[in-house]
């Protein structure tokens, strides 16, 4: 990108009837002196110091226009110019914007950060100066100080987060939002409790230090499980953290995109006048919200890579600066995430949380998949056993209403318990009164209480 792909050429040349002829190349090749330009397809990325940052195109027709001859300043021609621009610095088809973090070819994590981009590894962080071949779209707001402090957030922390658990969980995720996919470990974060607890204010802080857009979104879960008319998806291409204020109280009908971006897996996007294409984001989810998610046809999938953190702490005194107080930390808490990120690379797998929040995730646990989760408590496989249809029905009834959660249909409840469980299968026998036959359930049994 040091030099210009346009070949030499005079500005001005002279046609036989003596009329000037001006050359669009040497003009683009202007342009392009002024305005240091990556692009894929129609997409713009300019250099700004420290990273490709996404452009609008429409953004530079005042420059294109300004680098005209006199004579030939018109809209026509500095589209022209941005035309040759824009062909001249398209990037090769193995080459792709990588939002503000990456690996290296040893493995370590490269993060684009304000003074520089720094290197993590398992035993090693190296700050070295930005680079323009990394391909990097955006740069975290917070500065590099292996010496910051941020005293005012672990103050927070302790308030809202007092077992030891949940503070090694919620920096262990913070530090997956500055690793560069999601296939290694398939984790999602919700941090649940009622209002005034310090969700968003910890939240906010630990997003501060990353920055704004494109870096961070904020779609719903409904947008991200919208299907086929998920137009937002896009968003998330160069996204660092997706930070979803509130879960939707409704039922998610089509979680496969929550899914595949939980995984890391390919997902087809597009916006909602564009064409579809292939899109590999790493961007983490994050929920803050007083409910829990309910997926239709939900399974151990979601169990697996939630973690949940229970907030049900209010503080003693409400500081109505310490949001700004926070912001003034925001190199310490960077300081404090990269840690997390090391112990990454060092094979710590990802906390459960306190018992607390092991109990919220308890409770996800039935209402997502209500049907493994009674079979895992109540029920017990059996060859030999058998079980009435009607006392299988009560002990539901039972384990719903324990949890305070609100009965769900029987007839639901023995379809998802075949489906699921093939050993299950239903009979019939004969009952105490002659002709009678009764229903029941072969292949298990209850589970007797300890």
């Amino acid at each position: 990108m040091n030099e210009s792909p346009f070949p030499k050429a005079r500005l001005v040349e002279f046609a036989d009837a003596g009329k000037d002829k001006f050359n669009e190349l040497l003009c683009a090749r202007a342009f392009a002196r002024k305005v240091k330009l990556r692009t894929q397809g129609d997409r713009w990325y300019v250099w700004n110091g420290t990273a490709w940052s996404p452009s609008q195109r429409d953004a530079y027709r005042a420059t294109a226009l300004a680098i005209l001859p006199q004579q030939n300043r018109c809209a026509r021609h500095a589209r022209s110019v941005m035309d040759h621009a824009e062909m001249a610095a398209q990037m090769g088809p193995e080459e792709t914007m990588r939002g503000a973090v990456a690996f290296d070819e040893d493995g370590a994590t490269l993060v684009n950060c304000a003074n520089g981009v720094l290197r993590i590894s398992e035993d090693d962080i190296l700050l070295g100066s930005h680079r323009e071949d990394l391909n990097f779209s955006g740069c975290i707001q917070a500065t590099w100080d292996e010496e910051a402090e941020a005293p005012e957030f672990f103050r927070v922390l302790m308030e809202a987060l007092p077992e030891t658990d949940d503070l090694a969980l919620l920096q262990w995720f913070s530090g997956y939002l500055l690793f560069p996919d999601c296939k290694q470990h398939e984790v999602f974060l919700i941090c649940h409790g009622p209002g005034g607890t310090g969700k968003s204010t910890v939240s906010e802080a630990i997003i501060n230090a990353i920055g704004g857009s494109p870096l961070v979104t904020a779609l719903s879960m409904a947008q991200i499980c919208a299907g086929e008319k998920a137009y937002s998806l896009p968003q998330l291409e160069h996204a660092l953290v997706n930070l979803g204020t509130e879960l939707d109280t409704v039922e998610v009908a089509d979680s496969a995109n929550f899914k595949k971006l939980v995984s890391g897996e390919v997902i087809e996007a597009r916006t909602i006048y564009g064409r579809p294409f292939p899109m590999s984001p790493g961007a983490k989810l994050w929920f803050n919200s007083n409910d829990l998610p309910r997926f239709r046809h939900g399974t151990d999938a979601e169990l697996r890579r939630a973690r949940f953190l229970c907030f049900d702490r209010k503080p003693e005194k409400a500081d109505k600066r310490l949001k700004e107080k926070l912001k003034g930390e925001r190199d310490g808490i960077f300081r404090w995430m990269v840690q997390g990120l090391q112990a990454i690379h060092q094979g710590v797998a990802c906390p459960e949380g306190s018992a607390k929040s092991s109990g919220v995730k308890g409770q996800f646990a039935v209402s997502n998949d209500p049907v493994r989760a009674f079979f895992e408590e109540r029920l017990v496989r059996d060859p030999e056993g058998e079980v009435t249809k009607a006392d299988v029905a009560d002990e539901f009834r039972n384990f719903m209403d324990h949890r305070g959660f609100p009965p769900k249909a029987i007839e639901q409840l023995f379809r998802g318990l075949y489906q699921r469980f093939p050993f299950i299968r239903p009979a019939r026998r004969r009952g105490d009164t002659p002709g009678e036959r009764e229903r029941v359930l072969t292949g298990i049994s209850l589970r007797e209480d300890e």
